[in-house]
């Protein structure tokens, strides 16, 4: 098995973005992420955007490790690479910010990089709206429930 992208894999992209609250947004990731797991041989790679700090990426990944391993999906998330041989769902989490339009330009070229992009905001810290990663996210997840953590 291999952690490089395979052309032949769906993307998130095939799939109509919506916005949802937090836990819609949790439990249409997991539908999705199930369904490219299920027709893939290969690593899963998803992407967590979020507009600011204390949006909730932290949580979103935690609940996501959660629920996908209620259902046998082994998860692994990283900032680094890609650990161990078993296939799985590797999560990533994203700045809150780009410094530069191309490095988000890049990111979000789905046949390079990534299957998913989740993006999150709370209402009182929106993304831009002409921010890429607003436009471009698979999901987008509105967290009414994240507060400051300090």
């Amino acid at each position: 098995m291999t952690d490089k992208f395979q052309p032949d894999l769906p993307t998130g992209s095939s799939l109509e973005r919506k916005e949802f609250s937090f836990e819609e947004g949790v439990a249409e990731s997991v539908k999705r992420i199930k369904n490219l797991f299920e027709n893939s041989s290969q690593n899963i790679l998803v992407r967590i955007h979020g507009s600011d700090t204390d949006v909730g990426k932290s949580y979103l990944l935690f609940t996501l490790q959660t629920r996908l391993g209620e259902i046998n999906i082994s998860t692994q998330h990283t900032d680094l690479g890609i650990s161990n041989p078993k296939r799985k769902v590797v999560i990533f989490n994203s700045s809150p910010y780009f410094e530069d339009a191309t490095v988000a330009e890049v990111t979000f070229q789905k046949g390079r990089h990534n299957h998913l992009h989740i993006a999150i905001y709370r209402p009182d810290r929106k993304f831009l709206p002409d921010d890429i990663v607003s436009k471009r996210a698979d999901i987008i997840i509105r967290n009414e429930g994240a507060k400051d953590k300090s």
